[in-house]
């Protein structure tokens, strides 16, 4: 799961250079202060969401090594034995909440809703899933607004309210260029969200005892 993730990380990563890099050229080839502006901002954002993906593909690489340093340990383990139990081997779980030796845990990152929806926010993992929250409420919204006026346009028809109808097709468009801006901004959030929210199953096995060669019975006096 972590390599998948970090697959796609790779690629959220490439596809902000190739922004970047597109940015770069059109600001070259253009003497438009105003749109040399527009792409400044857009590089310095993609610059931004390039440390940010960069960052997270740092903490999954850690993560691999963690596991599979981890995973070597318990099979060396499994294989020498921890003691001996009525002529089985067996070993004592892992301890999860140890604390590694020079590893500080890290603080909690103290910031409100405020901070978050400020443009150059240093949080912005967590303004990314605000605003996947808030643009998916937003788009569901605005979808369930254009049905109500497309009901009305239908209505309007059969009244044969031209007046009516035609203020009702003209919201509707209003209300269909809205969902398409949504869905854009949607798209762009969901390619910078990286779901570090897994291995969850893994993290609890790791937290059992490991019983090498005992019977069901027997792990019942464990």
């Amino acid at each position: 799961m972590a390599e998948k993730t970090m697959q796609d990380v790779y690629r959220k990563i490439e596809r902000e250079k190739v922004l970047i890099n597109g940015a770069r050229a059109m600001r070259q080839s253009t003497d438009n202060a105003a749109v040399q502006q527009r792409l400044d901002n857009q590089i310095r954002e993609s610059q931004r969401n390039l440390s940010y993906l960069e960052e997270k593909y740092r903490e999954l690489q850690n993560r691999v090594m963690m596991q599979n340093t981890q995973g070597m340990d318990n099979m060396q383990v499994s294989e020498s034995g921890y003691s001996n139990y009525g002529g089985q081997q067996m070993m004592p779980p892992n301890k999860p909440f140890a604390q590694e030796p020079g590893i500080q845990p890290k603080s909690r990152p103290n910031f409100s809703k405020l901070d978050l929806i400020k443009y150059d926010t240093p949080h912005l993992g967590p303004r990314i899933q605000l605003m996947l929250s808030q643009l998916e409420f937003k788009l569901s919204v605005e979808k369930q607004y254009k049905e109500g006026i497309e009901k009305m346009a239908k209505l309007y028809q059969i009244e044969g309210d031209r007046r009516s109808r035609q203020d009702a097709e003209s919201k509707r468009i209003e209300s269909n260029q809205k969902i398409q801006l949504l869905k854009q901004a949607l798209k762009r959030y969901e390619d910078l969200h990286v779901d570090m929210d897994f291995g969850a199953d893994e993290a609890d096995v790791s937290m059992l005892p490991i019983f090498v060669g005992l019977s069901p019975v027997a792990c019942k006096f464990v």
